[in-house]
């Protein structure tokens, strides 16, 4: 047999179900980040990461991360290039959909266009392209996530036990919440939705169910300590302190109110989908909020249906138990932070399971009505948030790229009054003497910014403290640079102290070997 054959007999074997998810996730998905993939534009940890990067490793927990940037780096570098970033994130995603169609064993079509294009176009992922430096890392996160959930399912699915899947499964699990924590939340959400499954179906013994979930539980407890374990020790070897973003230096110690409140948390952000706007930017517009109470009435009636068959009542209680804990798995990064207010936009990607519980549901229904409303209702509306989600992905985009805009063009003008000054030379240093720009005539922000608000971008990046790489990565202007928080010493001075505050006359001036620009009292 040729190459060529073995190839065409590779593609042949491979069932259309998955051909249809991946074409979905990645067709959906550049009507979504196509505008990202072919820009570059920054958001404020961008800005760090400019030319190359792949972000904070071991300082915020993530070992996985630097272990696999490090690998990366060591043969292709870590430069930021959009495209190739974009489409291997995508390319990441596509396949954790197919899995998740193997998992869950879709057979509609339909179903698997839906699954793949939702998984593709969800907020979360909007929030992790901002990030485009890092985002092919998160993307093969989501991968090991989903590949964990399949590899602990099977290790528990036949007659024996099988060692082999789950110790893998278990791997795969602590490097993906190496690479980015709140992922292990997905491998939560896989095999919890499994077990829903395998409940509605009645295809397997309640023991059996039972023993498989209180061993996922366990699993997953036991993942999380290695992760921590793994942690501490990376942290101890390299010299590198926990920072304390999202409660990370605190890491291990358990608050019990804290986290009792942390799972009611859960279900309030899983209701107030339905009931409020902006829910971790999920749901933008009221039609989300309608779309989310349309997809939840239909799981209700697909439960009610399989409930009034007649069966043992412990298959049942196991069915409503499985389903009353989805809520925690999809929110778990309330619990990992418990409830410190920390969770945005790009940690929540469980959450897309909220779309997908009722979608898998329904290719279990057997249907003996051929106008089948129930099914038509549930697909034209995920299809109908899918549009939402693109248009909203654009435009998160476009509010992200007016912010560069107006970033660089103040930093060009601040540029051009630098090298104006009488005197300057190129051998002065230039020093921002403030904590912030308090210039009132800037206020355009992100023009539309107060709707597309997915977290992971600013109105403006002027004030933060990445602000100087505007001048060095994006402008060309790379004097010695003396940022805000290293500018105290020049704020004590009685000539500084005199100065305006930017953009008045006189709020730039030269001190001795430095161009004192000043920004705020």
């Amino acid at each position: 047999m040729s190459f060529e054959d073995e190839v065409k007999k590779f593609f042949r074997a491979i069932s259309r179900k998955y051909y249809v998810t991946f074409l979905a996730a990645i067709g959906c998905g550049l009507f979504a980040h196509l505008y990202q993939f072919t820009n570059k534009i920054f958001n404020y940890d961008e800005l760090g990461q400019t030319p190359a990067g792949f972000g904070a490793g071991i300082g915020l927990g993530r070992w996985g991360l630097e272990l696999v940037g490090g690998i990366v780096g060591a043969f292709f570098r870590t430069y930021s290039l959009p495209m190739i970033n974009g489409m291997i994130t995508l390319l990441f995603i596509a396949l954790s959909a197919c899995i998740l169609v193997e998992v869950f064993d879709i057979k509609n079509e339909v179903v698997c266009f839906l699954m793949g294009g939702i998984i593709a176009v969800f907020p979360a992922l909007v929030g992790t392209y901002f990030f485009m430096f890092t985002a092919p890392y998160y993307g093969f996160a989501m991968f090991l996530a989903c590949a964990a959930g399949k590899l602990l399912i099977e290790g528990f699915s036949g007659e024996k036990i099988k060692c082999l899947s789950i110790v893998f499964g278990f791997l795969l699990l602590t490097l993906s919440t190496g690479i980015y924590q709140s992922y292990c939340s997905v491998t939560l959400c896989v095999v919890l939705i499994s077990l829903v499954i395998s409940f509605y179906e009645g295809s397997a013994e309640w023991k059996k169910l039972l023993f498989s979930g209180i061993s996922y539980c366990v699993i997953f407890v036991m993942a999380l300590g290695s992760y921590i374990g793994l942690t501490k020790i990376s942290t101890k070897v390299s010299g590198i302190e926990l920072a304390g973003y999202k409660g990370m230096d605190s890491m291990g110690s358990v608050n019990l109110g804290a986290l009792c409140f942390s799972f009611i948390k859960t279900y309030l952000d899983y209701f107030k989908l339905m009931t409020s706007e902006d829910i971790y930017q999920i749901n933008p517009i009221f039609l989300v909020n309608l779309i989310f109470i349309i997809a939840n009435i239909v799981l209700v009636i697909l439960v009610i249906e399989r409930l009034r068959k007649k069966e043992e009542v412990i298959n049942k209680i196991g069915l409503l138990l499985a389903l009353i804990l989805t809520p925690v798995a999809m929110f778990f990064p309330e619990v990992m932070t418990q409830a410190r207010g920390g969770v945005y936009s790009l940690m929540v990607y469980s959450a897309v399971f909220v779309f997908i519980l009722p979608l898998a549901l329904y290719d279990k229904r057997h249907v003996l009505d051929s106008k089948d409303i129930i099914g038509r209702v549930l697909c034209v509306s995920v299809f109908v948030n899918i549009l939402i989600y693109i248009w909203f992905a654009n435009g998160n985009y476009q509010a992200l790229q007016y912010t560069m805009y107006h970033d660089m063009a103040y930093f060009e003008t601040l540029t051009t009054q630098v090298k104006s000054l009488d005197g300057y030379t190129p051998e002065l240093k230039v020093a921002l003497v403030g904590d912030h720009f308090e210039d009132p005539t800037f206020k355009a922000g992100a023009l539309m910014g107060e709707f597309f608000d997915i977290s992971g971008k600013l109105d403006t990046n002027i004030s933060y403290f990445n602000n100087i790489y505007i001048w060095t990565s994006y402008l060309g202007f790379t004097p010695e640079v003396i940022e805000f928080k290293d500018s105290e010493y020049l704020s004590e001075m009685d000539e500084v102290k005199k100065m305006p505050c930017y953009p008045e006359d006189g709020s730039i001036a030269i001190i001795g070997d430095t161009v004192v620009i000043k920004t705020s009292e």
